[in-house]
């Protein structure tokens, strides 16, 4: 038999997990240096679903671009069925 995750036990977001999503500001100074990379935040719910808790899990090397999304995703809303604490990945790419 199957063994059910923890629901404290982190994953990776899912689309259906996401209510609501701000759009993290690309910061100019990162753009004119050329930053680009994947920060992935451990984001700690509570029961209704809001931010409890951010902490970087895995920078993307640069202070401005993890401060960014830190930012941005404090403000999400996330289904209250979702686990407690879910893996955000934010990608920062020049195009």
């Amino acid at each position: 038999p199957r063994e059910e995750p923890r629901v404290d036990t982190p994953r990776e977001a899912a689309a259906p997990d996401i209510l609501y999503r701000k759009h993290p500001l690309y910061p100019l100074a990162s753009r004119k240096k050329g930053e680009s990379g994947t920060v992935v935040l451990a984001v700690r719910l509570d029961a209704q679903g809001r931010v409890h808790e951010v902490s970087v899990r895995s920078s993307s090397g640069f202070p401005a671009l993890d401060n960014s999304a830190m930012a941005a995703v404090r403000a999400w809303r996330f289904d209250p069925k979702a686990p407690r604490i879910l893996l955000v990945p934010v990608v920062f790419r020049l195009e």
